[in-house]
This record gives C-alpha cells, structure tokens and sequence, in this order.
C-alpha cells in the first residue's frame, strides 16, 4: 500500500517539478526592462572571446518538418504520394520513427515537432558544445580540433566535430 500511495505522490509532482527550472533565466542574457532577452543586444561572449550559446533555447518548429508538400496544390500531388499520405493518416503514422520511441536524429532534434517540446539547452565548453533535449537525446559536437571520424561508431545524434570561423559556428557531420 505504501508503495502504490509513493508513486501516486511521486507522479503527482513530476510534472510541477519538470518546469520549474524553466523559470530561472539564464544568466549573461543581455535583457530588455521588462525581463525579456534583448534580441538585438550583441551576442554574449565566452572567456575565449567566441559568443557564448549556453543557455536555454526555443525551438522551432517549420511547416515543412511535418509536411513537406505543405505549399503543394492537390493537383501537383501525384496519385501515388496522395495515397501514401492518406494511408499514413489513417495508420497514425506508425512507421514513424518517434512512434517506436527511436530518436529522430540531429536534423530534427532542432525542431519542436521532434518531441513535442519546446525547448533545448546548450551547454558550451572550449572544446565541447552539449545540446541537451527533453527527450533524454543529446549531441556533442567537438571543437577540439579533431578531424571527422571517416567510420564512427553510430550514434542517434551522429558524430560532429566544429570550429569557429570568426563568429560562426561550423558544424561538420
């Protein structure tokens, strides 16, 4: 009985608890007075000079992640895609790849419609970038100076090595 009642209590708060961090922001975020992120400010800088992505980000979410003929007429649609898009609504996508709980990969990592949520966080060193996702998914991308492995082993997020060119960060698969 002790038991049932914990992991009703614990269930109960898991989801208060999940967004209270959410609420404390990051510091270094230049911010207007009304407490929101001055998006025209410069961008903050690390110690060694690169600006500094640590923090919190918003995702984004395209139209066309999710529908890539978004903008098509349904006369430019070829009967056999049609189909496919129907089949697929009335099956509920299960062929998905989030629908078998297997990660999307970086390319959709980046978007709200890859778990729903609408946030990730950086967290950036000299030699590492972190980009850490709700789903328990993250990527690292190596600044270090190593070159792109031509075999690495497989991961869901890939292998990414990077560097600076100026204030760009370039991102290498």
């Amino acid at each position: 009985m002790n038991a049932s009642i914990t992991a009703v209590v614990m269930v109960a708060l898991s989801a208060p608890l999940a967004a209270q961090w959410l609420n404390h922001p990051t510091p270094g975020i230049p911010r207007a007075p009304g407490g929101k992120p001055n998006l025209s400010a410069p961008a903050p800088r690390a110690p060694d000079g690169k600006p500094d992505l640590s923090g919190l980000w918003t995702k984004i979410s395209p139209k066309y992640s999710r529908n890539i003929a978004a903008d098509l007429k349904p006369e430019e649609i070829q009967p056999w895609a049609q189909a496919l898009v129907e089949q697929r609504k009335e099956d509920l996508g299960k062929e998905y790849m989030n629908v078998k709980c297997v990660p999307l990969g970086p390319g959709y990592a980046t978007s709200a419609d890859s778990t729903g949520a609408e946030m990730m966080k950086i967290v950036q060193t000299p030699g590492l970038i972190l980009i850490l996702n709700p789903d328990l998914t993250y990527r690292q991308i190596f600044l270090d100076g190593r070159a792109l492995e031509s075999a690495p082993n497989p991961t869901w997020m890939g292998y990414s090595v990077g560097h600076w060119d100026g204030d760009t960060l370039v991102v290498e698969r």
